[in-house]
């Protein structure tokens, strides 16, 4: 059923519809829309380019009109929003500058999207992360170079702010995969530095493989800096979480795991 909200939101797909009667509604209806959207796209891998533009629109709508306070991490009543396990179920590029759009139709029209550009940071760290953009649609990345499938898995992120502590893990078909480690706050409010120092695959037999050296080897290599990158969360509610990361990935998690199929 199309939503009240169409106008505002989505008047990229359609113009003839009434303005919703509160800005409440209207961003209750653009995460419902948007939780739609990301359905049955198996994690972002089966995703259309039009329902990627979609999603940027919609995300675009949330963001401005529901902005995350610049104190989520730093104030211990505000953390509590974003601490725990989220369920990941959706991505894709950041922007539409990553989104091949040569096929889109005229009926869409992609200049009403603006480019999602990353504030600057101040950290000498932040700025020496890879920032070359990851076709991350449907995947995860660990160590910046090895690709783990989400797509039909089971994949959480774990966040302790009290601790600092960061987690990821992808249940796969032969066993589970999870890297843990820790962050620290970016200059950008709101964006953390993750660096990951240990992780394991967990075979279903019950055998731990443990892979932690290379973490440790990746740190030689680079001179000292942990392997990791920085996530920003730009919209967050009780029901779902929206992050980009220094890759031009987009991220969307739940907290309730069949929010999404």
């Amino acid at each position: 059923m199309t939503s009240l909200a169409m106008k505002s939101v989505f008047s990229k797909f359609t113009s003839s519809l009434p303005q919703p009667p509160t800005k409440s509604r209207g961003i209750e209806t653009a995460k419902n829309e948007l939780l739609q959207t990301i359905s049955s796209t198996n994690n972002g891998k089966d995703s259309t380019v039009e329902t990627q533009i979609r999603v940027l629109g919609l995300i675009d709508y949330l963001e401005t009109n529901q902005p995350v306070s610049d104190s989520l991490f730093t104030n211990p009543i505000e953390s509590k929003a974003i601490d725990g396990v989220w369920y990941l179920k959706y991505t894709q590029p950041s922007s539409i500058d990553g989104i091949d759009t040569d096929s889109v139709g005229d009926d869409i029209d992609i200049d009403k999207i603006q480019p999602w550009t990353p504030k600057e940071s101040t950290l000498e760290l932040t700025n020496k992360l890879d920032t070359r953009e990851a076709k991350n649609a449907g995947t995860v990345s660990f160590l910046g170079v090895i690709k783990v499938p989400t797509s039909s898995k089971l994949t959480t992120q774990t966040i302790g702010v009290k601790d600092n502590i960061f987690a990821n893990s992808v249940i796969q078909d032969f066993g589970t995969i999870e890297v843990k480690g820790n962050f620290e706050l970016d200059s950008v409010p709101n964006r953390i530095i993750a660096a990951f120092d240990s992780g394991t695959l967990t075979l279903n037999n019950g055998f731990v493989i443990d892979f932690s050296f290379l973490f440790a080897l990746r740190l030689k290599l680079n001179g000292g800096m942990k392997a990791g990158g920085w996530l920003e969360t730009t919209y967050l509610d009780n029901d779902i979480r929206i992050g980009r990361g220094n890759r031009g990935s987009l991220f969307i998690l739940t907290r309730d795991n069949t929010i999404v199929m």
